[in-house]
C-alpha cells in the first residue's frame, strides 16, 4: 500500500477484520473456522512469533485456541521473515508500504510465491509488464 494512504487504509482494513466471526465452521456466520490441524496452527503461531522477535509487529490477532488461529495482521515485515517470504497458508497478513511503484515492483518480484501477493491497479497498468505475473495476483478495477 503507498505510504500516502497507508495509515487510513490499515485502520479500514484493520475494522474489517475485527468484524470477521471467529469460531465454529459449521455456523454459516463464521467467516473464519480453525485450521486443518492444531499443529498447522502452531506453526503458524511460531512464525508470527519469529517474526515478533525480528521487528515485527502484531496489530491485531496472534491468539490462537487449538487449531483456531484468530485473523493475525503484522506491520513493520520484512521480505527475509517466513510470513513474508514463504506461504503461511493461515489468516495471516502483513500489511507493507511502499514509497513508489518501483519500490512495490522489486519487493513483488522478490517473492517466491504467487500467492504471497496482490497487486491492486488503477492508473499504474504500464508496470504490469514488469512484475513476475507468476508471483503475484492483479486485480484491476476501481475504487472499493
Amino acid at each position: 500500500m503507498h505510504e500516502q494512504v497507508f495509515g487510513r487504509f490499515v485502520d479500514l482494513f484493520l475494522a474489517a477484520t475485527r468484524a470477521l466471526k471467529v469460531g465454529d465452521p459449521r455456523d454459516p456466520t463464521t467467516a473464519v473456522g480453525p485450521m486443518i490441524s492444531e499443529q498447522d496452527a502452531r506453526r503458524a503461531e511460531a512464525w508470527i512469533a519469529e517474526a515478533v522477535v525480528a521487528g515485527a509487529r502484531i496489530v491485531e490477532g496472534g491468539r490462537r485456541d487449538g487449531a483456531l488461529l484468530y485473523p493475525t495482521v503484522l506491520r513493520d515485515t520484512r521480505s527475509d521473515m517466513r510470513v513474508s517470504c514463504e506461504e503461511i497458508c493461515a489468516p495471516v497478513v502483513s500489511l507493507i508500504p511502499f514509497q513508489s511503484v518501483e519500490e512495490a515492483i522489486d519487493e513483488i518480484n522478490a517473492m517466491p510465491f504467487g500467492l504471497s501477493t496482490c497487486v491492486h491497479i488503477e492508473r499504474h497498468a504500464r508496470h504490469a509488464g514488469r512484475v513476475d505475473a507468476s508471483a503475484s495476483g492483479w486485480y484491476r478495477g476501481g475504487t472499493h
